[in-house]
């Protein structure tokens, strides 16, 4: 099976500060006008003539960007919650700065919770994305996956992924 990352486009947070989200409800962010762009440009690129499926994060960025990239194609769309954005702590609500700084002992130490906030290690980030993929594996040849960047580094191994770059997982790191 071939599987294609692709990072959602730019998020716009101003309606989720302008309502004083804290923490998990940040997550609740669409996109930014130039996101919205960004998803319109990346739908023209001739792997979507391929794709049998577009799954996606349930947050809205990725369905966005999800909904954009399939407008005019005819593959289905697919919401899979273990696709979500890495988790800062598992069992908290958090606020940005705790978030932040999980983040940061995070990438410090990303196989070994070293906080009290119990964030999420790579290794499980990873875990639960193959699990999603692997439900497809015996039924589609190709899919497309709209997800975050931080889930996409863990299996490319890139530090940086652009909005809406799109990225060809090889299977075998699914192992």
């Amino acid at each position: 099976m071939i599987i294609y990352l692709i990072r959602h486009g730019e998020p716009d947070y101003t309606a989720v500060k302008t309502a004083g989200y804290l923490g998990f409800g940040r997550e609740l962010a669409g996109l930014s006008k130039r996101g919205i762009r960004q998803a319109q440009q990346a739908a023209k690129n001739p792997i979507f003539d391929q794709i049998e499926l577009l799954i996606s994060s349930p947050y809205p960025r990725a369905l966005q960007t999800a909904l954009e990239l399939s407008r005019h194609q005819a593959f289905p769309v697919k919401v899979e919650l273990g696709l979500h954005e890495w988790l800062p702590a598992k069992n908290k609500a958090v606020t940005d700065d705790q978030a932040v700084a999980a983040y940061q002992a995070y990438r410090h130490a990303p196989n070994f919770c070293q906080t009290a906030l119990d964030y999420e290690t790579a290794g499980e980030l990873k875990k639960r994305a193959v699990k999603v993929f692997q439900r497809y594996a015996a039924d589609y040849a190709t899919i497309a996956c709209v997800t975050h960047g931080e889930l996409i580094r863990q299996f490319t191994g890139n530090e940086r992924t652009e909005f809406c770059q799109i990225q060809k997982l090889d299977t075998y790191k699914l192992i």
